[in-house]
């Protein structure tokens, strides 16, 4: 893990790195991510050839920029050596047992060492079982923390949605529709890309939503769909799964 003497050390100095960045909503940016593994990489003397950075929810690996991370890494277009992140948990926040698996491969399939720098960690090819340990508790952190923030939303849902039953609404505060459930804006820019991508709706429902509303049943999910403007989604070949997932990265310099 990085201490507090570790400034002066620079154990990767000299190696290329790439970093990725991902928030999970529109009102959110990447400026302060890109700012704190900017300044460390320049400070560890490492080599930033490529930026990944992309706004989607870290619960699924359907994202369109880590995807191509890993492309990139598996065909050797892109040779690097470390991953930097400002945290470990803007890799995953999915289930630990996926998420483990994803660090896995970057690790021991691909050779990288993964530094979450506010987190301070450092997860390296070998790791001991301790190493492994800590880092499986630090993903399933990320993954309960999830949990709890989609927990205390459904929660604040239900609570307004009693007060607005019973007139207790203040003045100009946004009434919930009266079939109650829908998607954030993050879900459903997500849902959206998958359809257009080919995805059929049931694959939707079964590898991300199941995932992040689990009490969701199948049928429940068509009529959330026809709700949003979803079920006539079609599929957009070139606009997205050709020009969308192959645009290259951006490239950076070390010292930008």
């Amino acid at each position: 893990m990085i201490g507090n003497g570790d400034a002066m050390k620079k154990p990767w100095e000299g190696l290329t790195g790439v970093a990725y960045y991902r928030v999970s909503t529109t009102s959110q940016d990447c400026a302060a991510q890109r700012e704190l593994v900017r300044r460390f990489a320049y400070e560890q003397g490492i080599d930033l050839c490529r930026e990944y950075e992309e706004t989607i929810t870290g619960s699924t690996f359907d994202r369109p920029e880590f995807q191509r991370l890993l492309s990139d890494l598996r065909s050797g277009a892109v040779k690097a050596r470390v991953l930097v992140l400002s945290d470990l948990d803007r890799l995953s926040r999915a289930r630990p047992a996926e998420a483990h698996a994803a660090l896995d491969e970057l690790v021991e399939a691909l050779g990288l060492t993964v530094i979450g720098i506010k987190d301070g960690m450092i997860i390296a090819p070998g790791e001991t079982p301790e190493q492994e340990l800590i880092s499986g508790m630090r993903l399933a952190i990320a993954w309960y923390e999830r949990r709890k923030i989609r927990q205390r939303m459904e929660a604040g849902f239900r609570r307004k949605l009693k007060r607005q039953r019973r007139g207790e609404l203040l003045p100009g505060e946004k009434r919930i529709g009266r079939r109650g459930f829908r998607l954030t804006e993050d879900e459903r820019t997500h849902v959206r890309m998958l359809l257009e991508a080919g995805a059929s709706k049931a694959y939707v429902w079964r590898s991300y939503i199941s995932k992040i509303h689990p009490n969701m049943a199948l049928y429940t999910w068509y009529k959330v769909l026809r709700r949003e403007g979803l079920a006539d989604v079609q599929p957009r070949w070139e606009q997205v799964d050709r020009e969308a997932l192959r645009r290259p990265p951006q490239e950076v310099g070390r010292g930008e």
